[in-house]
């Protein structure tokens, strides 16, 4: 795994880890209005940053189903829809949304590894 690919797999195993709890016990009807309306306003926030990466990473689908290194279908699956519907649960147009708003949003990577701009960055 990258160094990349490390340190995002960590803060994501660290923020489930500290959020699974708290989310248990979640229970709004005993949240003040101030704690309600703040709780609200930050959980949204989190959703959205969580939501940017599901669509980063799903966005990337079409450019490793065919590929010659780790290509998605060395690993069983017959498209990019199907390994992103698979892997997350999502129905397969749900992935094939996520997969079309990613790689528009994605920037590219080049041969030499050097980011390419994104089609709407």
């Amino acid at each position: 795994m990258t160094t990349h690919g490390a340190a995002f797999q960590d803060a994501v195993a660290v923020a489930t880890e500290v959020l699974a709890a708290p989310v248990a016990g979640l229970v709004p009807g005993r949240l003040s209005a101030p704690e309600w309306v703040t709780l609200l306003r930050d959980v949204e926030r989190l959703g959205r940053l969580v939501d940017a990466a599901r669509v980063a990473l799903a966005g990337e689908a079409e450019q490793r189903i065919g590929g010659p290194i780790e290509a998605l279908a060395a690993l069983g699956y017959a498209s990019a829809v199907d390994a992103v519907a698979t892997l997350t649960g999502l129905a397969d147009r749900d992935a094939k949304r996520r997969i079309r708003l990613g790689g528009t949003l994605n920037a590219g990577v080049s041969l030499t590894g050097a980011e390419t701009g994104s089609a709407h960055p």
